[in-house]
């Protein structure tokens, strides 16, 4: 289990680094030279039962990939661990592939769920899918987003990642075959989690705000959301911005406090459960937010 995780730190890292690289490269209509390929190849390979191979421009045959109007395919990356043996994991390696594709991350998302529908695959739930969150903050206009489809036959899972940029939607589509077994033990994992947010009630920034989603857990009863928020209102009227719609959310407000930086309210959701909503000022009109949920 450390060295998939390991591995899984290294692929997003260098990754990232290799889009960046890509993207320059095809601005200029050259391809990256073999020393540039033995250098990734090395940095992704961290021990000797990692094999990697790079396809440039391309995607496996066999993965699943949209083409889009416009749409331009980076290239993947492709990694099989030898030492998974045992642990669930079919012997097939693992693709990452990268693309880009003109359009809002609203109008990719919605693109690429049709698309993997067609071919037979299911959304997961997924704790801090931004573009799927129900409850707590409200993104005002996302900017990232990710999430997971599955399929029965064969088994396997397609994580995907979208950062838009400008007029244009980031795109990286990570396959991991699983075998039966494991990929139910996936699905049972993802459906205790659920989605967090769908507890909370939602909360929408003033009009001349900025919201974005940070992340969001859940453990039992408790479950939280947390926010980075740019808005002209002080931090007192900020708090009692989203206050008014906890009320109206039928929260009752037991006690306030707090300083010049940072205010703590708590309250008592409908179901007797522990709210609690805390504002932190971060800079001139800069804030992170948390709302938190708690059983009794």
């Amino acid at each position: 289990m450390v060295k998939m995780n390991r591995l899984w730190v290294t692929i997003l890292a260098l990754g990232a680094l290799s889009v960046n690289l890509a993207a320059a490269q095809f601005a200029s209509s050259t391809v990256p030279s073999t020393s540039e390929q033995e250098l990734f190849k090395r940095a992704l390979s961290f021990d000797s039962q990692t094999q990697v191979e790079l396809l440039l421009g391309k995607a496996p045959k066999d993965f699943p990939v949209p083409v889009f109007a416009g749409s331009r395919l980076i290239g993947t990356v492709m990694t099989t661990d030898n030492s998974k043996s045992g642990s669930g994991m079919n012997r097939l390696p693992d693709a990452r592939v990268f693309l880009d594709v003109p359009g809002s991350l609203g109008q990719t998302s919605q693109a690429l769920n049709a698309f993997f529908k067609k071919q037979g695959y299911q959304l997961m739930a997924m704790p801090g899918a931004y573009d799927r969150m129900t409850g707590g903050f409200q993104t005002t206009t996302p900017t990232l987003a990710w999430g997971q489809w599955y399929r029965q036959k064969p088994a396997d899972v397609i994580s995907y990642g979208l950062q838009q940029v400008g007029a244009v939607t980031q795109v990286s589509l990570m396959r991991e075959a699983l075998t039966p077994e494991a990929l139910q033990s996936r699905l049972r994992m993802a459906a205790l989690q659920g989605e967090p947010t769908a507890r909370l009630p939602k909360l929408v920034g003033p009009a001349d705000s900025r919201v974005m989603g940070q992340g969001s857990g859940s453990s039992g009863e408790d479950a939280y959301q947390s926010a980075a928020i740019e808005s002209t209102l002080a931090l007192a009227a900020l708090h009692d911005h989203f206050a008014r719609q906890l009320t109206q959310a039928g929260w009752k407000l037991i006690q306030k406090g707090g300083t010049s930086r940072i205010l703590v309210s708590l309250w008592q959701a409908p179901n007797q459960s522990l709210g609690e909503l805390t504002l932190s000022q971060s800079g001139q009109g800069r804030y992170r937010g948390m709302i938190r949920i708690s059983g009794m």
